[in-house]
């Protein structure tokens, strides 16, 4: 007899008053799951579910079923499961996966499953990963968990076994796009940091971890991700000082040479003979001036004897470490068995152990300093154990495989239970999401919904009607050209940024609550709708557009944006008058699709300039020019430009738009005939300081009051009313 958190209406005892609480069983299903739908609506009005394990009887399972045929039992079990994820997806995903987190083993009696991914699971390959990858899937395993390892070796990890939850990736070539976005995706950033942000799926991890402050706030610099600091640790049980033997040597250094340049083959061909160092690994036979100190490979098992056998280990951080002030796992394993360590990196040392050991630290930088350290190890041996001895403490504190164990799990606990987001972006082809702007808008909502405290993912139109799409609470839809069919486990959010032709009274009473980026077409949309609608205009990143030209290329008229083949009025008017402004400014178009049917060849400058630069661009622009769409202009849509190209301390004018002297304080200077773009044109021109002076209002505007940081936070206010009122909890308490 035990709670469970559905059973079988073949046999189900339930009160009159209960049944009739939660309203009913839910219609329609097909011969089946409308039983389970019953039990979770219970659980979710406060009862309980009991399983009765002595009741016995018998069921003619499917017996009506079977008279309408497979294929028609095929399809009502499709059905079923489209409308049951439909009405709990969210909360299913919640519950199942703190359920397998804590190990209660209420929804399933399988352990929480992890995989883990490795160049190659053998230990005889070389791979350093190996070691990293089974130390933490031991302690993993130590938490109840299960967990297996996909190799690199032949793609072979990208078939994965369909019971996996969790997803380690330990290697930034793992291409994420080809593995399903059903498991929980962890990247553990431990080296190349460069490499990883430049991934095309990077941003498509659940989860980042980085192995050090430097690598964290590139991630975050970069990348729309937040990153936690999970630095490489040792297992302190393997890596102990029990059994230290008498002396073999004064120094250490265990790593392989693979011909590349290292740190440390200089300063050890700097070494006079006398030195008493041993170096451990493969070909350092091969290095002129590091053979006599070589003593072939050392087994990983051996390792921690080496290590305890040493006065001291040298460390060498590695070429794809160093620039991030990553820590090797040399490093905690040897002051896990209280060796004192001698590094190239002390920034790195201290970030891990505190300020405090900053003046104990070894530290060499050449052949000279690394004699140095030798030196005084000979001379102060009971010195350099005491340091080792108060490292270690903290290493045993903060820095094990079970300590990394422990923070993932509550990594996983902590996601799992904040309000989640998804952002519904209608790109039709992964290929192709670079090139629109509803990508890099939809980036920026992410960024600072993770930072605020909400996982979030960015779907793209084929994703729209996968399972996995409905496993967020908030469905954020930027509506473009396609509709979004909401679904009811979901708070569903339209904002219309774009396109208001398309979208009528109807179509906003889909969603629970909608926004728009237009104030009188939101005052429009509000008095016909029954949904609430509220007005809500386009916003800026400053992290990624700030008056910071760079190296990017001086414009004296810079206007960025596709033709979509048609004509645009401000590319029209700027040619027609271009001819009378004073000193021949030239203009200059970036974006897709400018024919000389358009415009002349001789003013387009490219097709595409990647959004990482463009601010870059606008900063060092003169004069960046703006424009709307008719139907975006009539119902008085300002275009992300403007926020964007302000931001970066860029003059802007633009066509006139109805409210933009309010939006802006009168920042953006705009026409609305070609006299009057001529007339500013040649005053803008000759005028440097009042560009300038308008740029600064302008940037303070919209730092002030446009930052996709307000907008999540009125968004996110907005939901949780919502959800209040709807009856759906503001908060998740999970037990």
């Amino acid at each position: 007899v035990a709670e469970r958190p559905a059973v079988t209406a073949a046999c189900m005892l339930l009160r009159r008053e209960d049944y009739d609480a939660v309203g009913d069983l839910a219609s329609g299903y097909r011969y089946g799951t409308e039983d389970v739908d019953l039990c979770l609506k219970l659980r979710r009005h406060g009862g309980r579910i009991v399983y009765d394990g002595q009741a016995v009887l018998w069921h003619h399972e499917y017996g009506t079923q079977n008279q309408a045929g497979r294929e028609r039992k095929r399809r009502n079990r499709l059905h079923n499961r489209e409308l049951f994820v439909d009405q709990w997806g969210p909360q299913l995903l919640r519950e199942v996966l703190l359920d397998r987190l804590h190990g209660e083993q209420q929804w399933s009696d399988d352990p929480l499953h992890v995989a883990i991914t490795v160049t190659k699971d053998d230990p005889d390959a070389g791979y350093g990963d190996y070691y990293t990858a089974h130390e933490f899937g031991d302690a993993l395993a130590a938490l109840g968990w299960r967990v297996s390892y996909v190799e690199r070796y032949g793609d072979d990890w990208y078939d994965l076994e369909g019971s996996i939850d969790v997803l380690v990736v330990l290697l930034d070539a793992f291409d994420l796009r080809r593995v399903p976005r059903s498991m929980v995706s962890v990247a553990w950033v431990r080296n190349w940091t460069d490499r990883w942000v430049e991934q095309p799926w990077f941003a498509d991890y659940d989860v980042v971890l980085a192995s050090s402050t430097t690598s964290k706030e590139l991630i975050e610099e970069r990348t729309s991700k937040v990153a936690h600091l999970f630095p490489l640790a040792t297992n302190h049980e393997r890596f102990s000082p029990e059994g230290r033997a008498a002396r073999s040597a004064l120094a250490v250094f265990s790593g392989n040479y693979w011909d590349k340049p290292r740190a440390i083959i200089p300063a050890l061909q700097a070494l006079p003979d006398s030195r008493d160092v041993r170096v451990l690994g493969a070909n350092w036979e091969r290095v002129e001036g590091v053979s006599r100190f070589a003593d072939g490979a050392a087994d990983y098992v051996d390792l921690p004897a080496v290590y305890r056998g040493a006065a001291a280990v040298i460390d060498d951080t590695a070429e794809h470490t160093a620039p991030y002030r990553a820590v090797n796992s040399r490093v905690f394993d040897a002051i896990a068995t209280a060796t004192p360590v001698i590094t190239d990196n002390p920034e790195g040392l201290v970030e891990l152990l505190g300020d405090e050991v900053a003046d104990e630290l070894l530290v060499w930088k050449d052949g000279a300093t690394l004699a140095s350290r030798l030196d005084w190890l000979r001379e102060h041996p009971d010195e350099a154990r005491r340091r080792a001895e108060r490292w270690r403490d903290i290493v045993l504190r903060d820095h094990t495989y079970a300590r990394r164990a422990e923070q993932l799990r509550d990594l996983l606990l902590a996601r799992t239970k904040a309000r989640s987001v998804a952002i519904a972006i209608g790109v039709p082809r992964d290929e192709e999401r670079h090139r629109w702007g509803d990508e890099h808008f939809a980036r920026d909502l992410q960024r600072n919904l993770e930072r605020a405290g909400h996982p979030c993912r960015v779907l793209i139109l084929p994703e729209w009607e996968q399972h996995h799409a409905a496993r967020e609470d908030v469905v954020l839809h930027l509506f473009g050209l396609s509709e979004l069919r909401p679904r009811r486990a979901q708070t569903t959010v339209l904002w219309n940024i774009s396109h208001p032709e398309l979208v009528t009274a109807s179509l906003v009473d889909r969603y629970d609550v909608a926004f728009c980026a237009g104030r009188a077409f939101t005052e429009q949309l509000a008095s016909r709708a029954r949904t609430p609608v509220h007005y809500l205009p386009q916003a800026t990143e400053p992290s990624r557009f700030r008056p910071d030209a760079g190296d990017a290329p001086h414009h004296d008229l810079l206007f960025v944006g596709n033709s979509r083949k048609v004509r645009r009025r401000i590319v029209d008017d700027v040619v027609a008058v271009l001819d009378q402004l004073p000193g021949d400014p030239r203009l200059s178009i970036y974006g897709a699709d400018w024919t000389p049917d358009l415009v002349s060849s001789r003013h387009v400058a490219g097709d595409h300039v990647d959004n990482g630069v463009l601010g870059a661009y606008y900063a060092a622009a003169d004069v960046v020019l703006n424009d709307h769409w008719d139907d975006m202009r009539h119902h008085g849509f300002l275009s992300n430009r403007l926020y964007d190209a302000l931001a970066a301390g860029a003059f802007v004018l633009s066509d006139h738009v109805d409210g933009i002297e309010e939006q802006f304080d009168g920042a953006v200077v705009t026409y609305r005939d070609r006299p009057a773009l001529a007339a500013a044109l040649e005053h803008y021109l000759t005028a440097p300081e009042e560009r300038r002076e308008l740029a600064a209002r302008g940037r303070d505007v919209v730092l002030t009051r446009h930052t996709f940081a307000q907008r999540v936070e009125e968004i996110m206010t907005t939901v949780a009313v919502v959800r209040d009122d709807a009856g759906t909890p503001a908060t998740v308490v999970a037990g």
